[in-house]
């Protein structure tokens, strides 16, 4: 009866220590996931701060040419 205690024991506790590391696989892939959504938004703000970029440089060009325009001689 003392070795079916030890063995249910030992069970027991494989059990457990499988149960731990399946938790610990479940927190490194939540960790995966969470590090490529950060990339994710890393890459989405660099989009963002391009696109700003873009229609700045795109506001600076027409008004130059809104400069370019006041400066032109008049057809009658």
């Amino acid at each position: 009866m003392q070795g079916e205690g030890c063995w249910l024991l030992a069970v027991g506790y494989w059990l457990l220590a499988v149960g731990y590391w399946l938790l610990a696989v479940g927190y490194w892939l939540l960790a995966v996931g969470y590090w490529l959504l950060a990339i994710g938004y890393w890459l989405l703000a660099i989009g963002c701060w391009l696109l700003a970029v873009g229609y700045w440089l795109l506001a600076v060009g027409y008004w130059l040419l809104a400069v370019g325009c006041l400066f032109m001689p008049k057809k009658r």
